[in-house]
């Protein structure tokens, strides 16, 4: 069963199988996190539209949202060239070997399946920037996200942003505030703001006219799974 401590703020969870997976997700989306009030800060990603959302950060929050994902039912593709990364997630999430699909480097289109409101589909596209760029090309259909993971904030990343519904930024170091300020239209006071996030910390983008700034607060699941989140290089 999980419960959020009264105290901490944070979840707790009997790990008894799948059944322990559960995060408390509010009506309307994922769950990113919370933010300092403890509010949930949810992002839909999953629509009757196709949803692009580019995520400035590190394996450890792309896995996290992954996690997650597969958590809300979704099936999950994942393009990767370091898919070391990536191995046994689905399996240790699921308990099942069929919900995320591991492909070495770019996935071809026809091999991502159509997504549905029951099962949507989720392309995790963890490439370089020019592979990435590549994959912008192909449309999505009702019911698939593609999330892209920018590891490293260089203005070959330009277009993923400017192409992304919902960008999710964890802490930026100068050089890549300077280049990011522009695509993702961050004010003055955002950049110094994302250059002293909290390694646990995200910004939300693209949801409303203000950043919407949260915690992820990890289940002791997702942290047995994933460990504790750690500094981006």
């Amino acid at each position: 069963m999980t419960q959020l401590h009264a105290v901490t703020g944070r979840f707790t969870t009997e790990p008894d199988g799948l059944a322990a997976l559960t995060t408390p997700v509010p009506r309307g989306g994922l769950l990113l996190g919370r933010d300092r009030n403890g509010v949930p800060v949810p992002l839909r990603i999953f629509r009757p539209e196709g949803t692009d959302v580019a995520l400035i950060g590190n394996w450890w929050a792309a896995r996290l949202i992954v996690f997650r994902a597969l958590a809300l039912g979704a099936r999950v593709v994942v393009s990767s060239h370091a898919p070391d990364q990536w191995q046994n997630l689905g399996q240790w999430a699921t308990g099942r070997p069929d919900r995320l699909m591991l492909v070495h480097g770019l996935a071809n289109p026809g091999s991502i399946p159509s997504g549905t409101a029951i099962q949507p589909i989720l392309h995790v596209v963890d490439v370089n920037p020019e592979a990435a760029e590549a994959a912008l090309t192909q449309p999505l259909q009702p019911w698939q996200a593609r999330l892209t993971v920018v590891q490293q904030l260089v203005p070959a990343a330009g277009t993923v942003l400017r192409a992304a519904d919902f960008a999710i930024v964890q802490r930026l170091n100068a050089t890549e505030a300077s280049v990011g300020a522009a695509p993702l239209r961050l004010t003055g006071r955002d950049v110094k703001l994302f250059q002293r996030l909290n390694v646990d910390m995200a910004v939300l983008l693209g949801v409303g006219p203000e950043a919407q700034y949260f915690w992820f607060t990890p289940t002791t699941i997702e942290q047995q799974s994933l460990g504790q989140a750690p500094r981006r290089a």
